[in-house]
């Protein structure tokens, strides 16, 4: 798959929890990407501009222990240029 970005975890609490992390996708169209082991979001598939136009995804980050916390994520598709 295409690399789209690199997350940068941190915890405020990582003497008793921190690394490793582990990070879930959810929303309408997840199954279109995946985190690698070094936390670069990138695409399971090749995305249409035609098909969806916008994925609006929740991005959940959890410590060793479970704690977590979620962020939003849109990824846009760019129309390809020819």
């Amino acid at each position: 798959g295409q690399s789209l970005l690199t997350v940068q975890l941190t915890d405020a609490d990582s003497a008793a929890n921190g690394a490793p992390f582990r990070l879930e996708i959810r929303g309408d169209g997840a199954s279109a990407f995946t985190f690698d082991p070094m936390l670069n979001l990138i695409t399971t598939r090749q995305l249409s501009y035609t098909e969806q136009r916008e994925f609006h995804l929740n991005v959940t980050a959890f410590d060793v222990h479970g704690l977590n916390t979620t962020c939003p994520l849109t990824v846009s598709v760019k129309k390809q240029s020819r």
